[in-house]
Order: C-alpha cells, then structure tokens, then sequence
C-alpha cells in the first residue's frame, strides 16, 4: 500500500476515489475529513483550502468546511459522525477548548507559522519595497476587528525591519468606525508619515480613501501598502500594492500537514518565499 509523504505532497494527478493513478489503493479511501475554518474565512483562505481539497481528493480524501464565526453567540458545529474533524483560524482559547472538547484537533498545535506565511517574510517585503522608494517616516495601520494578536505579530516583525534598516519607530493606528479617518490621515502626513503599510487591502483601501478626501494625493503625498493582493487591491483607484500570497503552493502545504496528522507523523516545516510584492500604483518614490 501506498504511503503518503510526511514532509511534501507529491504531484499526482486525480483518479479514481482512493486509487492513485496506475491503480495501488491510498490509504483512507473514501474517507471524509471536515475543517472547522472561521466565517469570514475570506478568498485567500478559501483558495488555500480549495487547493488542499484538490490534492487530497488524489488521496482519496474528501475535504469539506464547516464555517464558525468567533463572534457567535452559539458554541461550535458538531463533528459529523465517524469523520475526521480539525479546526483552523485565530480562534480564541476558549474556542479552540471547546472545539477541541467536540473532538476535533488543531491542525496548527505545536507549530508556528505552519499554516500561514511568516509574518517575518511579509513584513519585511513591505518595509523594503516601501524603503527602496525612498520613504522613511512609516506609518501601520489595522482594523479595529482584526485579531489583537495577529496585529500584534506583524507590528512587532514590521518594527524589527524598519529598524534593521535604520529607520522607525513606525506610527500605530488602529481604525474604528468612531476614527474621523480622514483628519487621521492628514495628522500623519503632517508628522512627516509617506508611507502606511496596511493590516489587510480592505484597510489600505480605506486609508487611501481617507487620504484622497483629506484632500492628499496617493501616492504622490501618501503611499499605501496592503496585504493578500484581493480584488480590493485590483479595481481601487489608483490600484493598490499589496502582497501576493502563493495561496496554491499554501493549500499544497496544508493538505501535507492534514497527511501527517492522519499519519501521526511530524508536521512538515513551512515553505519559504511564499510571499511576493504587487506593486501598483499607490506606491512610488517619496516626495522630496
């Protein structure tokens, strides 16, 4: 019988349910695996989790998604009888305690940074990018929804590559509905920001926004960064950077980790450079 690998999936095309191509039998034929993913899970997640469903259907898997929103009121879905049940997401702790307590493991337990790009590599593509042109006051901003410590996470690696390249401290904001966003924005260029690196594109584009009824222009007074290159980032005028994640070769990677934890076997490590820069139209060299 065929074993799956614990540290690489390797690229089969898909046969039949639980055959690999050439007719040996895989291991967990038919075998339905559920994932317990949060609700507003959002397209880079669900590209990922689209990719990994491909690659274990060659397994002879099937990969189906429960959504849990972690603002719910009610506790978390039942696991389907006789199915193996994990979760995923910036659960809190007593989420996750309870998920755990309905029988499902932690696809990322005792790891880092397994399942999600390091916030290392991308903070460091966005200061760079930002640093070769030419901007040195830079600004963070993130919304008042986002997780505390994923924010905190990426402040901190962000705050680690400005200073490796010489410049800081970076200005903090954190937006929420009652923020008068747009004299925000204008109080940082007047402080001498040029750059804000943004959460998420969701939150680029509301600064840009903010920015250009400040009366600023993007980017010539104000450059916007954002992360996970959605259609956001695309059809905003003017266009906005963000970074690219390689959400296939992430979905690849996670369906690898659900192999291991079939198997009991060590989670293979992350992969590297899975991160790149988009560069578009709110970007540009500084003013001088």
């Amino acid at each position: 019988m065929t074993r799956a690998p614990c540290h690489a999936v390797p690229r089969v095309r898909p046969g039949r349910a639980g055959r690999q191509p050439g007719g040996h039998a895989l291991p967990g034929a038919d075998t339905v695996i559920s994932v317990v993913v949060e609700a507003t899970v959002g397209a880079t997640r669900d590209n990922q989790l689209r990719s990994a469903a491909g690659v274990l259907r060659a397994y002879g898997y099937q990969l189906i998604t429960q959504l849990w929103s972690r603002t719910s009121e009610f506790g978390p879905p039942p696991r389907p009888a006789g199915v193996r049940a994990y979760t995923l997401g910036n659960f809190s702790d007593l989420q996750r305690a309870q998920l755990v307590a309905r029988g499902m493991q932690m696809l990322d337990e005792g790891s880092t940074d397994r399942l999600e790009p390091a916030a290392a590599e991308t903070a460091r593509l966005q200061v760079q990018h930002l640093y070769q042109r030419r901007h040195r006051r830079l600004g963070f901003v993130a919304p008042g929804t986002a997780d505390e410590a994923a924010v905190a996470e990426r402040l901190v690696e962000i705050d680690k590559a400005a200073a490796e390249l010489g410049i800081g401290p970076v200005e903090v904001q954190v937006l929420n509905p009652a923020n008068r966003r747009a004299a925000t924005v204008r109080d940082w260029w007047e402080l001498g920001v040029t750059a804000v690196i943004a959460f998420d594109d969701d939150t680029a584009a509301t600064v840009a926004g903010a920015a250009l009824r400040a009366g600023l222009s993007i980017p010539a007074d104000l450059a916007v960064i954002g992360h996970g290159d959605s259609t956001t980032a695309e059809v905003f005028h003017p266009s906005l950077t963000s970074i690219r994640i390689d959400d296939h070769r992430m979905g690849e990677h996670l369906a690898a980790v659900i192999l291991s934890r079939l198997q009991g076997r060590p989670l293979p490590p992350p992969p590297r450079a899975i991160a790149t820069v988009a560069a578009r139209e709110s970007t540009m060299i500084a003013r001088a």
